[in-house]
């Protein structure tokens, strides 16, 4: 039973990620055009009080990932699209963010089903599921050996976040690797209370391993929330 409503529970979290789209067909890597974030984004951003940057030496994608190919990662993002590559495609990331509007009447129920209490606490939830499909339910109650808490003071000074979180996901050799090349995953939360979460999905190479720290103040770049 404990089993079955946490799954349900994580099911309506993911239901309300305001950038999870219907499933569509994923375009090639070309870069896009000045329609990667649409109105209905910009205006999901505004909500949240997030502030967008476009990352040097990356290129926005357009389309959506459902990872039909991998049981692991679907059941991780379900689907996902808002995609930045590096140049040189050792490097790419999706990002998804969840925000409720008490205004909202399907957000209003889901408020009413997890408590307002947990509002925010939903990115919690989220990084423990991510430690239950990587390593196993067994790791949930000791889910903060896994993720990594950057200190206060550089969460408020780089994001202006509350929390700002990363979390290794070991990928299970059993399934493809995505693009059959990304062999590493992390995400990466930042949190801000009232305003909700947004979580990178960040995969990467052995190459791009080497020299991670490179890649990753570029992604450190793209959101900040607004004061």
């Amino acid at each position: 039973m404990i089993k079955n409503l946490s799954f349900l529970i994580f099911g309506v979290l993911l239901w309300s990620s305001s950038f999870v789209l219907a499933q569509v067909k994923i375009i090639g890597l070309e870069p896009s055009d000045d329609n990667w974030l649409t109105k209905r984004d910009s205006g999901f951003l505004k909500v949240m009080g997030l502030t967008y940057k476009k990352p040097v030496d990356f290129d926005e994608i357009n389309g959506t990932e459902c990872f039909k190919f991998n049981p692991q990662l679907e059941e991780i993002l379900t689907c996902a699209n808002h995609q930045l590559y590096s140049k040189d495609r050792q490097f790419m990331t999706f990002f998804i963010t969840q925000q409720l509007d008490e205004s909202n009447e399907n957000d209003r129920s889901i408020i009413a089903y997890i408590g307002k209490e947990n509002i925010d606490k939903r990115h919690i939830s989220r990084i423990k599921y991510e430690i239950w499909q990587s390593i196993g339910k067994e790791a949930v109650p000791k889910w903060k050996q896994y993720a990594q808490y950057y200190p206060a003071e550089d969460a408020k000074s780089k994001f202006n976040a509350d929390s700002a979180i990363t979390a290794a996901i070991k990928l299970k050799p059993e399934y493809p690797y995505y693009k059959g090349k990304y062999n590493h995953l992390k995400s990466f939360y930042l949190q801000k209370k009232g305003r909700g979460f947004v979580v990178f999905y960040c995969f990467y190479t052995d190459e791009a391993e080497k020299n991670l720290p490179f890649y990753w103040k570029a992604i450190e770049g793209v959101f900040r929330f607004d004061d």
